[in-house]
C-alpha cells in the first residue's frame, strides 16, 4: 500500500460501489476535482478523503497526505478537541476549539463542519441551554455536505459519520426540550442509516455508542424499563471491549436506574451499578454529574457518601464563519509545501532537531528512512506508526488504508490492550491469531511478546518475554541511556512491564529507577495528548503505588498535593482507580480529623466506583476489603 495511492483507493472504492462520479462528489467536491483525484494530479486532505470513502460505504483513511503543515496541525486540533471531550476536558477542549478558529479552519469547509460539531458537544457537555442557538449550528454543519437536507425524508441521503453526529444531538436537544414526536420521527431515521451501514472503525462505534444513551434516555423516560436495560447492557459491553469511556458512565447509569425498576432484577446490585456510574463521574470531575444526580432524586435514591458537584458555565458561543470562499479539501499534489507521510515525518523530526539515526534505529536503515522522508520509498504502515511514535505523535488519529495482515492486527490490539484476562479462551486465541501475523511482521512479532508476557505465571518468564519484547527493536537498549532514544509506544509498554515484573522480585530500588528513567523521559520529550495517555497514566499511578508500598509517608504527601498525579491518571480509568485506592489507603493509615476522614471516604468511594464500573469484580471485592472503614 503506497503513500500516493489515495487516488486509486478513491477510484476502487467507487467503482466497487456502483457510484458513478457525479454521485461519489455531491457536495464534497466538484467531479473534475474527484476526476483530479483519482488520476494521481491533485491531493486530498485526510477529512475530504474519509468523506468520499464514506460516501462509497467503505470507512477507511489512507497514509496521512497533508496540504501543508497548518492544514496538519488543524486536523491534529480537531482530535484534541475531540479526544478533551471524551475525557471530560473541557477547559482543554475548548482551548482546542480556539486553536482551530485561530487557524481559520485552514480555510477547509469540512474542517469547519467538524467545528460546528464538536462546539455543539462542548456546549451541551459543559450543560448549555442555548438550545435554538445549537441547533441552528448543527444545522449548518449538516448544510455543508447536504445543502437542501430534508430532516423529514433521510431515506436518500448519504450520511457521513460527522452528519450523523449532527443529526443525533438534534435529536437529543429535541429529547431534552420534550419533542417526543420530533425526536422519534428523526432518531427512528437514524436508527434505520445505522442499521444499513457497513462502515466499522472508531468513530462509527462511538456513533453507536451516542444513539445508545440518547434513545436509552427517552425509553428509561418512557417506563420501558426492559428496553432500556437491554440497550445499555449492550452500550456498556462495546464500551469496555473498545477502551471507548466517553459513554460508560450514562450506560452504566441507565443500566443501573432500568435494573432497579424491573420487578425481577436484584436491587442492591442495581444500586452498585448507579453508584459506580455516579461515583466514577465524581472521580473524574465530570460536568456531567449534575445532571446524573438530578436524575436519581426522579427516582428517590440517595447516595451513601454526599457529593458537591462542581458547577460549570459554559464559554461563549464562537462567531458564525463565512466559508463562502473555504477550499473542498483538494489541493495540487506537487504544491512546495504538500506533506506525504514521509516529508510530514521528515518536518516533525527537524521540528525537534532529531538525527534520522536516533528516529530510525533498530526499526530501518537510515537510508531507507532518507528515500521514505524523500517520498522515493514507501514505509508499511507498522513502520510509519513507530516512526510517529518516536516522534511524539499517535498513529490513532488515521485509520491506515493498509493490507488484510495490517487491518487484521490493528482489529486484535484494542481488546488485548485492555484486558486482564490473561488465561481466557478469547485472549489466547487473539494471542494465537497475532502470532500468526508475527510470522510476516516484526513489529507484529513484538506486539505478540508484549501481550504474550501476561500470560506466562512465573515473573522469570514474563521478564523474559519483555526482554524478547524490546530486542526486535531496540536490542542494544540500557535505561541509563534512555535519554538518547526515541521510543515508540509497544517500546514504552514493554519498559513499563519490565519495570513492573521488577517490583513484583522485590527489586524496588531498580524499579524506582525505572520509572524515574521513564518519567523524565516523558517530561523531557513532551509526547502529544494522544500519544502520552496510553502510558503515562500508567507510570504515574504505579510510581504511587511504589510510594505507598515502600512506606515513603513524605512522598507520598506530596504526590497527593501534587494534582498533576491525579490529573495524568484521570485520562485512564484503570490507573485512575489504582492512585485513588493508594490515596485512600494512605488516609486510612493516618485518620487523625475529620477532613483525613472524609479524603478516605472519598477516595475510597471513588477507587471502589472505578474498579467496578469496568467490570473488574475480582478487584473490587480486594478493594472493598482493603478499604474497609477502621472500627
Amino acid at each position: 500500500m503506497g503513500v500516493y495511492d489515495s487516488g486509486k483507493i478513491i477510484k476502487n472504492a467507487r467503482i466497487s460501489s456502483g457510484l458513478t462520479q457525479e454521485q461519489m462528489s455531491e457536495n464534497i467536491c466538484s467531479v473534475v476535482a474527484l476526476s483530479n483525484i483519482e488520476n494521481g494530479k491533485i491531493g486530498v486532505s485526510p477529512l475530504t478523503f474519509s468523506l468520499l470513502m464514506n460516501r462509497a460505504g467503505i470507512n477507511k483513511e489512507a497514509y496521512p497526505f497533508f496540504e501543508n503543515i497548518g492544514d496538519f496541525k488543524t486536523f491534529l486540533s480537531i482530535n484534541h478537541a475531540r479526544f478533551y471531550i471524551n475525557h471530560w476536558k473541557n477547559d482543554l477542549a475548548y482551548s482546542a476549539l480556539k486553536d482551530i478558529e485561530k487557524r481559520d479552519f485552514n480555510h477547509n469547509k469540512f474542517y469547519y463542519q467538524e467545528f460546528l460539531l464538536l462546539e455543539t458537544f462542548y456546549q451541551l457537555r459543559s450543560g448549555s441551554d442555548r438550545y435554538d442557538e445549537l441547533i441552528s449550528r448543527l444545522k449548518v454543519a449538516v448544510g455543508i455536505t447536504h445543502p437542501d437536507f430534508d430532516y423529514t425524508n433521510l431515506q436518500k441521503a448519504i450520511l457521513s459519520p460527522t452528519d450523523l453526529e449532527c443529526l443525533l444531538l438534534i435529536s437529543y436537544i429535541y429529547l431534552i426540550r420534550n419533542k417526543n414526536e420530533d425526536f422519534i420521527s428523526l432518531c427512528s431515521q437514524i436508527k434505520t442509516h445505522l442499521d444499513h451501514m457497513q462502515l466499522t472503525g472508531k468513530k462509527m462505534i462511538q456513533i453507536q455508542l451516542l444513539y445508545m444513551v440518547i434513545y436509552g434516555s427517552y425509553l428509561l423516560g418512557q417506563n420501558d424499563y426492559d428496553a432500556a436495560y437491554e440497550i445499555a447492557e449492550k452500550g456498556r459491553s462495546i464500551s469496555l471491549y473498545n477502551n471507548l469511556h466517553a459513554y460508560l458512565f450514562e450506560c452504566t447509569l441507565i443500566y443501573g436506574l432500568s435494573m432497579y425498576m424491573k420487578r425481577d432484577k436484584n436491587k442492591e446490585q442495581a444500586l452498585q451499578y448507579i453508584n459506580s456510574a455516579i461515583y466514577s463521574a465524581a472521580a473524574l470531575d465530570s460536568p456531567i454529574l449534575s445532571k446524573m444526580m438530578n436524575v436519581l432524586k426522579e427516582y428517590d435514591i440517595s447516595l451513601s457518601f454526599e457529593l458537591s458537584p462542581n458547577t460549570y458555565m459554559p464559554k461563549a458561543l464562537f462567531k458564525m464563519k463565512d466559508i463562502s470562499g473555504f477550499r473542498d479539501g483538494s489541493f495540487d499534489i506537487y504544491g512546495k509545501d504538500v506533506l506525504p507521510v514521509g516529508k510530514l515525518i521528515s518536518v516533525l523530526r527537524k521540528e525537534q532537531n532529531i538525527t534520522q539515526q536516533t528516529i530510525c534505529q533498530g526499526l530501518c536503515s537510515k537510508s531507507k528512512l532518507s528515500k521514505i522522508e524523500n517520498g522515493t520509498q514507501d514505509g508499511d504502515i507498522l513502520l510509519v506508526c513507530s516512526l510517529l511514535n518516536r516522534l511524539g505523535y499517535s498513529e490513532s488519529i488515521f485509520d491506515f488504508f493498509g493490507t488484510p495482515n495490517e487491518e487484521k492486527y490493528f482489529s486484535l490490539l484494542p481488546y488485548l490492550s485492555t484486558s486482564h484476562s490473561f488465561h481466557s479462551e478469547e485472549y489466547l486465541n487473539h494471542l494465537d491469531a497475532l502470532k500468526t501475523l508475527g510470522e510476516t511482521h516484526p513489529l507484529m512479532m513484538q506486539s505478540y511478546y508484549l501481550y504474550l508476557a501476561g500470560s506466562k505465571d512465573d515473573i522469570e518468564d514474563r521478564l523474559k518475554t519483555y526482554n524478547s519484547a524490546l530486542n526486535i527493536s531496540l536490542p542494544n537498549f540500557n535505561i541509563s541511556k534512555i535519554r538518547s532514544f526515541r521510543l515508540s509506544t509497544d517500546e514504552i509498554s514493554i519498559l513499563l512491564g519490565i519495570t513492573h515484573e521488577l517490583t513484583n522480585k522485590s527489586h524496588c530500588d531498580e524499579a524506582f529507577y525505572y520509572f524515574s528513567q521513564i518519567d523524565n523521559y516523558i517530561k523531557e520529550n513532551n509526547p502529544d495528548i494522544l500519544l502520552i495517555f496510553r502510558f503515562y497514566p500508567i507510570v504515574k499511578s504505579i510510581l504511587i503505588r511504589y510510594k505507598y508500598t515502600e512506606k515513603m509517608v513524605g512522598m507520598m504527601s506530596n504526590a497527593i498535593e501534587d494534582q498533576s498525579n491525579y490529573d495524568t491518571c484521570s485520562y485512564f480509568l484503570g490507573s485512575l482507580s489504582t492512585l485513588c485506592y493508594y490515596y485512600a489507603r494512605y488516609y486510612k493509615d493516618n485518620l487523625s480529623d475529620d477532613s483525613s476522614c472524609l479524603m478516605f471516604s472519598k477516595y475510597s468511594n471513588y477507587a471502589k466506583a472505578l474498579t467496578f464500573i469496568m467490570d473488574d469484580y475480582k478487584n473490587y471485592e480486594v478493594i472493598k476489603k482493603h478499604l474497609e472503614y477502621p472500627k
